[in-house]
């Protein structure tokens, strides 16, 4: 297999975005990478991240250049979306929130962080993360427990939100209902919803 069809495998889970270290895994030289830079083939997004420019646009993709951004060079962890960003990407709220939120695990650690991102630190298992179009995010059940868990968050949103997550078919009171043995907070979620 060519290097090119192995950072395409590679970067159209990713919404064409990749990283150099994932260039490098897929054979490429990082001296080179100005030429393909300066070639169109590839257009570099910030220090490290690339994407190839014959992809076809998704939507979202800071979503997935962000994630890649959190990536721990010396272990798989990395950044999930969570709280209002999750609400966002659901379209379960009309919360317009000022900042992206990003779960992170605990030995996280990145020099610079945008001023934009507001870092949650945690750890999420594999049944509370799903991927959505090369980027992770909380599953709603996880993310309506993410909210309710934030004093500020406005009681009349977050009800909101529960019943447009059951509308929407992403949660059912059933699986609510089945939450309840790992997240104490379902109770009160289940009073939320309109009959």
């Amino acid at each position: 297999m060519k290097n090119q069809d192995r950072l395409w495998e590679i970067s159209k889970q990713q919404q064409g975005i990749f990283t150099a270290e994932q260039a490098k895994s897929a054979g490429y030289r990082d001296s080179n990478f100005a030429k393909y830079i300066q070639s169109g083939a590839w257009e570099r997004i910030q220090r490290g991240i690339y994407c190839l420019t014959k992809f076809p646009t998704y939507n979202r993709p800071e979503l997935v250049v962000w994630t890649l951004w959190s990536l721990n060079t010396r272990e798989p962890g990395m950044g999930v979306w969570t709280h209002e960003t999750a609400l966002e990407i659901f379209d379960l709220s009309d919360v317009n929130p000022t900042q992206m939120h990003m779960t992170v695990p605990f030995g996280f650690r990145r020099t610079k962080k945008p001023d934009f991102i507001h870092l949650h630190f945690g750890t999420l298992s594999k049944l509370e993360i799903q991927k959505i179009d090369g980027y992770y995010v909380t599953t709603p059940i996880r993310t309506l427990v993410d909210i309710f868990r934030e004093e500020s968050f406005d009681p009349s949103l977050l009800h909101q939100c529960v019943n447009e997550a059951i509308s929407k078919g992403l949660i059912t009171k059933i699986e609510l209902a089945r939450a309840k043995q790992h997240y104490p907070e379902i109770e009160k979620i289940l009073e939320m919803i309109d009959e």
